[in-house]
């Protein structure tokens, strides 16, 4: 424990400092300032003791020091000692934060102590003197409203500070208790108090919030709700100090309510600076529970748009946790958020959004799998098991994702110089931790992508996307020298061109050059790539087409040299009609159905448990055939349809009742009829 002349010497500076005038000179506020530490250093017999000693001082003095403050009086006494408390506080912050570097230094408090001690002084600082002034410093404040009110007097530095030193208190926590009484009975006053003066009504709306903010904390929820409608909130400070407020509250559960409980004006503000935001608290905030958890209420509420910003996140969190070598903490937050990330998205309702954002985020695929060649170095065998975790959690939900994942591992041997022994090894080692062999891998993210792939071309969905119709080109040229393999991308080469036997449905977002297809025809082999078929079939089912035209519905970057090969090999002319336009036509014994039986591939039939066709897929090509024929004739009875398609009567009633069920096809009266 401090000594008695120790205690007297401490005692004797604090009296001075609390005491010092608001015009004191800076060389006197430092000899002052300089004492206290002096003191805090002095002696080293035992620090812990000495620390928490100086710490009970301190708040001895403070409270000593509260009882002789009486608010009351004049608005030009009551500035003046609250200049002077704070410049109190300011000192003893400053103490504080000195306090507070040297026992950490010397490592006899860690930080969580400290800041503990620390915030629990000033809270007891704030909130006694909050509880002991509030009526007399809010009825002076009122008051010299409406005296500036009546003798239109223009000074309001006495008035502001009074508020500013309201506002503080509020700040630091002051007014839970009390502030639904408080707020009730000083509402009007409020109200009308806010359009007096511009810069005293902001004060008067940051108070306002600063109510709000602590009502919502405590959950009185209605009373938050009418605070803040309350205050008219437009594009000014106020806005940016509620932002800001937000943003810097440690407790990030509560700022999906506090956000939800903001005007229309406010949230929409709020949804344009979200990406700013979400930085912000990622730069603060040491639980990816917290984040991941309120981020998810935020969505699901509507107050920002359905997953804004999700791809950005999972990419900052995958590029801070995959560094050269990994800390055992880095490790261990990379697993948080691995799990973190995986409870979202299999609890959520969006899945089809969430895989297209993922699967185009080629960076994020390179970093998880480069992260662990070149990180592996330190707690590699931990950091490589959540690496493949991190694989697997996605595959749980759409197991396609896999082939963006097994794909990139030949842009990373490109770019670290891995070996294709290496990168084989690594493949392998993954598999075997989901349980899959690397050919599994492949064959299982084929079958799921061919589902998606009939349901997007066939079915009226939207055209392929870049993202898939890359996946399609890795695997249309990748392992095509593994015999084990070959089954697996012929089928591929057919499903594709089945697809494209559909006319209402070409693949015209294939805008880059496949591996060709060779074929023969009377006698001449040819090489065409899959966007060359496309427009070729697009130009026979509209003969008589403008270049310019197709060239935008094709959006194919090779598409003059495809055209040219289709010229130059007899497949298409090139006439000026009688408008003087340039058109193309196809040749007619090079027509549509000509090409498709060129590229009808035998199926072969799967002789294992793990048939790469699922079970649906008889039915797809069915459903296309159906939704074709029906185009064209637009009515049709179940017999007259039925001499149009051979099939299995069983199957054809299953494919009429799944496209009636998903609105393709009407039934009256016995006639089917197509919906456009």
């Amino acid at each position: 424990m401090l000594s008695e002349l120790q205690r007297e010497a401490i005692q004797k500076n604090l009296n001075t400092i609390l005491h010092i005038p608001a015009s004191v000179t800076q060389k006197e506020y430092m000899e002052l300032y300089n004492s206290i530490y002096s003191h805090c250093t002095e002696y080293s017999d035992n620090y812990l003791i000495k620390g928490e000693a100086v710490y009970n001082l301190l708040s001895e003095t403070v409270e000593k020091f509260s009882e002789n403050l009486q608010f009351s009086g004049s608005i030009s006494s009551t500035a003046e000692q609250v200049r002077t408390f704070i410049s109190t506080v300011d000192l003893l912050e400053k103490t504080f934060s000195y306090l507070e570097r040297f026992y950490i230094r010397t490592s006899i408090l860690n930080n969580k102590d400290v800041r503990k001690v620390k915030d629990l002084f000033f809270y007891k600082i704030y909130y006694q003197f909050i509880y002991k002034i509030e009526n007399g410093l809010v009825n002076i404040i009122f008051f010299e409203i409406e005296t500036l009110r009546k003798f239109y007097r223009q000074d309001f530095s006495d008035l502001a500070i009074v508020i500013e030193f309201y506002l503080l208190c509020l700040t630091n926590n002051g007014l839970v208790t009390n502030s639904i009484n408080f707020y009730k009975r000083y509402v009007d006053e409020f109200k009308q108090s806010f359009n007096f003066n511009v810069e005293v009504g902001k004060l008067l709306k940051k108070i306002y919030f600063e109510m709000f903010f602590i009502t919502t904390v405590i959950n009185d929820r209605d009373v938050a709700r009418e605070i803040i409608q309350t205050i008219l909130f437009r594009k000014d400070e106020v806005l940016d100090y509620a932002f800001e407020r937000i943003v810097n509250f440690e407790k990030f559960k509560h700022i999906y309510i506090i956000i939800s409980m903001m005007p229309e004006n406010c949230k929409n503000i709020f949804r344009r600076r979200y990406e700013n935001f979400v930085w912000s608290v990622l730069s603060k905030i040491h639980s990816f529970d917290d984040l991941f958890s309120s981020y998810c209420k935020i969505v699901q509420q509507g107050i920002l748009n359905k997953l804004s910003g999700f791809n950005e996140i999972v990419d900052e969190c995958v590029k801070k946790s995959f560094l050269e070598r990994p800390t055992r903490e880095q490790v261990q937050i990379h697993k948080e958020m691995v799990e973190y990330i995986h409870n979202y998205i299999i609890n959520m309702h969006y899945i089809n959004d969430v895989y297209a954002q993922c699967s185009d985020s080629v960076e994020l695929s390179t970093w998880c799998i480069s992260g662990n060649i070149e990180g592996g170095r330190d707690n590699s065998s931990e950091f490589s098991t959540n690496t493949c975790r991190f694989f697997e959690l996605f595959s749980l939900v759409f197991d396609d994702y896999l082939i963006d994942l097994y794909t990139q591992s030949t842009q990373v041997r490109l770019l670290k110089g891995m070996s294709p022994e290496r990168e084989q090894e690594f493949v392998d080692s993954i598999a075997d931790k989901i349980g899959w062999s690397s050919t599994s891998i492949l064959k299982k993210s084929v079958m799921n992508f061919q589902n998606k792939m009939y349901c997007c071309f066939t079915l009226g969905g939207d055209p392929i996307t870049v993202s898939c119709a890359k996946v399609v080109k890795s695997f249309w040229s990748v392992d095509k020298d593994d015999p084990s393999l070959h089954p697996t991308l012929n089928r591929i080469k057919m499903q594709v061109l089945e697809l494209i036997e559909v006319p209402e449905r070409y693949v015209l977002e294939f805008n880059f050059s496949l591996s060709p297809i060779i074929f023969e025809l009377n006698g001449t082999k040819y090489k065409m790539c899959t966007s060359a078929v496309s427009l070729l079939l697009y130009i026979a089912d509209n003969n008589g087409i403008e270049p310019d035209f197709l060239r935008t519905v094709a959006n194919d970057r090779y598409f003059d040299k495809n055209v040219d090969f289709l010229i130059k090999n007899g497949f298409v002319s090139s006439n000026v009609d009688s408008d003087g336009m340039p058109k193309l036509y196809c040749i007619n014994k090079h027509s549509a159905n000509n090409i498709v039986d060129l590229f009808d591939v035998p199926r072969r039939q799967a002789e294992d448990s793990e048939a790469i066709l699922p079970d649906t897929h008889h039915l797809h090509i069915l459903e296309a055939k159906i939704c074709r024929t029906m185009k064209k004739l637009k009515e049709l009875t179940f017999d007259s349809l039925k001499s149009q398609i051979e099939c299995e009567v069983s199957d054809l009633e299953n494919a009429i009742t799944s496209l009636v069920s998903k609105g393709y096809l009407v039934v009256e009266n016995d006639v089917l009829m197509y919906v456009p």
